[in-house]
């Protein structure tokens, strides 16, 4: 599972057991969208910016430890008007 924050992250959990898996600190503002896309999620920020984040593989992130995955940009921010 997938949830955006109010201090601009992304928090993900496993979903049959409700662990906490990893945070990406994704936007300055609160996360306001998210949204899947293939391997990607496409984000946007309450200040208007727009993100899209590739995942790493599963393996990398699971495995019993919170990790923090600043790693993973895939491309630019944009910002809407």
């Amino acid at each position: 599972m997938i949830g955006g924050d109010a201090d601009g992250s992304l928090r993900f959990w496993d979903a049959a057991s409700g662990a906490k898996l990893w945070t990406l600190p994704a936007h300055e503002s609160a996360v306001i969208g998210v949204h899947l896309e293939g391997v990607d999620i496409v984000t946007r920020g309450f200040a208007g910016e727009i993100s899209r984040w590739r995942l790493p593989q599963s393996e990398a992130v699971i495995g019993g430890q919170e990790r923090t995955a600043a790693f993973i940009v895939a491309g630019g921010s944009a910002r809407l008007p």
